[in-house]
């Protein structure tokens, strides 16, 4: 039994009554994003945590365990372990921070930014896809109104 979507196409619905429908579509999309984040982790032997963090290091690179944990809301003692686990797997590599050899800073290694590019590539794959049924849309536009909503939601979320 397949659930029941609500549009915002029906021309006899309200705002508010298209508004939740566009809220209730995002949320099916944040849904389904987490569960391909999840099997893009597994694909890569790496917890979701673990690859969220992988992705943080491959856009910030180099990143201070200090400013990852802060960035995934983890502990020292959480961010310590997840970086043995993606070290192990051959993804980062924690050196010394030029500026102060007492902490450290964490790269992404080649290994590592293969497999963000492959996530990545996954992603666009699938967006491409979705895209090519909805002709005459502006990816323009929609890339500015997601960064719009994007930012709206984390100025939102700091409250």
């Amino acid at each position: 039994m397949t659930a029941m979507v609500m549009t915002a196409e029906n021309p006899h619905m309200t705002e508010k009554e298209k508004l939740r429908a566009m809220t209730m579509s995002l949320r099916r999309l944040v849904l389904a994003s987490q569960h391909c984040q999840d099997n893009y982790a597994k694909e890569l032997g790496l917890g979701t945590s673990d690859l969220a963090a992988l992705e943080h290091v491959y856009n910030h690179r180099p990143t201070a365990p200090r400013e990852l944990g802060a960035a995934l809301s983890l502990t020292s003692g959480t961010i310590t372990a997840l970086l043995d686990r993606i070290e192990k797997a051959g993804f980062i590599v924690r050196g010394t921070n030029p500026e102060d050899r007492r902490s450290l800073l964490i790269n992404a290694t080649p290994a590592g930014r293969h497999a963000m590019e492959w996530v990545y590539e996954q992603s666009d794959a699938a967006l491409k896809q979705s895209l090519a049924t909805t002709e005459g849309l502006p990816i323009d536009q929609l890339t500015t109104i997601l960064e719009h909503l994007a930012q709206t939601l984390e100025n939102h979320s700091k409250k």
